[in-house]
C-alpha cells in the first residue's frame, strides 16, 4: 500500500518536472532504505548546488531505464542540505551518490553522465 502512495506521489509530482528528482528528507529516506531493495540516494549542499544540478539532470534522464532496469524496486531521490551526508563523504564540495541495496550503501564516484551512471548502477545492482 506504502509502495503505490508512493509511486503516485512520483508519477503526480514529477509532471513537469522530468529533471528533477524526489526531494525527501532524513526521515522519508531511512524509511525508504529500510523498506526498498534498491534505493539510489543524490545527496546535495548548498555548497554545490550548480555541480548538484548537473548530477541531478542526468539521474532524472535514467530514471526510467533505472526503474526498469530494477525491475520497478528501483527509488531515485534526492536529499538536500541532509546530516546524513557525513556518513558517505567527507567534504561537501561535491555531490555524493549512494546507492543502496537492502540497506547497504555503495558510492558511485563517477561522472556526471547518464550513460555511464546507468552501467555504472546495474554493475552495482549484480555485485
Amino acid at each position: 500500500m506504502i509502495r503505490l502512495f508512493m509511486l503516485m506521489l512520483i508519477c503526480l509530482g514529477g509532471r513537469g518536472e522530468e529533471d528533477t528528482l524526489q526531494l525527501v528528507d532524513d526521515a522519508e529516506f531511512d524509511k525508504l532504505v529500510v523498506e526498498e531493495p534498491v534505493v539510489v540516494a543524490l545527496f546535495c549542499t548548498d555548497a554545490n548546488l550548480e555541480v548538484c544540478g548537473d548530477f541531478e539532470s542526468e539521474l532524472a534522464g535514467i530514471r526510467e531505464d533505472f526503474i526498469d532496469m530494477m525491475q520497478g524496486d528501483g527509488w531515485l531521490v534526492k536529499l538536500h542540505n541532509s546530516n546524513l551526508v557525513s556518513r558517505y563523504s567527507p567534504s561537501a564540495a561535491k555531490p555524493v551518490i549512494v546507492m543502496f541495496r537492502r540497506g547497504l550503501p555503495v558510492l558511485y564516484d563517477g561522472p556526471a553522465n547518464g550513460d555511464v551512471m546507468a552501467e555504472t548502477l546495474m554493475r552495482y545492482k549484480e555485485a
